[in-house]
């Protein structure tokens, strides 16, 4: 029994039509973050009081050599610190065994 036919008959009626999402309806990866975030300029960001996610475009002039450009973070994004076996996150209060490489 369809959606439609069920409301109708508790009582709900609808002049709105809903269209059916295909299979192909989901957002791309590219087009969920770079065509849904707004895009700010370090001089934007750099006075920007709200908080929000941002696309930041730039170029790399070059990379330290024997400096890491990456940081063992958990799955929460915070940084972790490394001890014994283990990382430990000061943000959940626990030690972690599955870091993520965070930039």
């Amino acid at each position: 029994m369809s959606l439609s036919i069920r409301l109708a008959k508790s009582g709900i009626e609808s002049s709105e039509h809903v269209p059916i999402i295909e299979q192909g309806g989901m957002a791309s990866v590219e087009d969920d973050f770079l065509h849904m975030y707004p895009k700010k300029t370090i001089g934007q960001l750099e006075g920007l009081v709200e908080d929000g996610i941002f696309i930041v475009f730039g170029t790399c002039n070059g990379v330290v050599d024997g400096e890491d450009w990456w940081y063992p973070a958990c799955k929460c994004h915070r940084s972790v610190t490394p001890d014994s076996c283990a990382y430990y996150c000061k943000a959940c209060v626990k030690y972690v065994f599955d870091i993520v490489p965070r930039y």
